[in-house]
């Protein structure tokens, strides 16, 4: 339930301003780009989800519930909606190139602390969320459709849920005595 209602705060900014457009009908050339982009981002990650899939680590790390697993599947269904709504949904596409230039900078960085609470604090890390939201503000104003961003940062995400999910599985196999020690 809290994964449904987390959303609504966020949402409230589109009592004041307008929606932003999503169109459902696909361009193919736009799809591929935001595949190849995404593909990038999770390179930039790669050592960390290497080193998050070594099957060897999977018992020094905490116990993963059923109920976790679900919130981790909201990180590649939900969030990334709500997060691109509210972080790049409030630019508007007809905004003179100072606005733009201020709504860029106002996103990449709201959108930088809002993940600083539970996160790695690093600066590197935080240098790669501001990448990542000022890759997914082009994308949007490139497309001038949100479903592009929504889709990118599904994609970005997808890998850390895979991760999730193997250490759940292994997890639940060994303590049904499944897994070979």
């Amino acid at each position: 339930m809290r994964i449904f209602l987390m959303p609504v705060p966020y949402l409230l900014i589109f009592l004041f301003i307008p929606f932003p457009l999503i169109d459902f009908n696909i361009d193919i050339l736009y799809l591929i780009v935001v595949i190849f982009l995404s593909l990038a981002f999770i390179l930039l990650d790669y050592k960390n989800l290497l080193n998050s899939n070594k099957r060897a680590l999977f018992d020094f790390m905490p116990k993963m519930k059923g109920e976790q697993l679900i919130s981790r599947f909201s990180e590649v269904s939900i969030v990334p909606i709500i997060e691109e709504l509210f972080f790049r949904g409030f630019i508007s596409l007809g905004a003179s190139y100072p606005q733009l230039i201020l709504s860029v900078i106002i996103s990449s960085f709201l959108f930088s602390v809002a993940h600083y609470i539970g996160n790695d604090k690093s600066i590197k890390y935080h240098v790669k969320l501001c990448l990542f939201s000022i890759t997914s503000v082009v994308i949007y104003l490139v497309s001038e459709n949100l479903l592009y961003s929504i889709i990118f940062h599904i994609l970005f995400n997808l890998p850390w849920f895979i991760t999730n999910v193997r250490i759940y599985s292994y997890q639940k196999r060994k303590g049904e005595g499944r897994v070979a020690i």
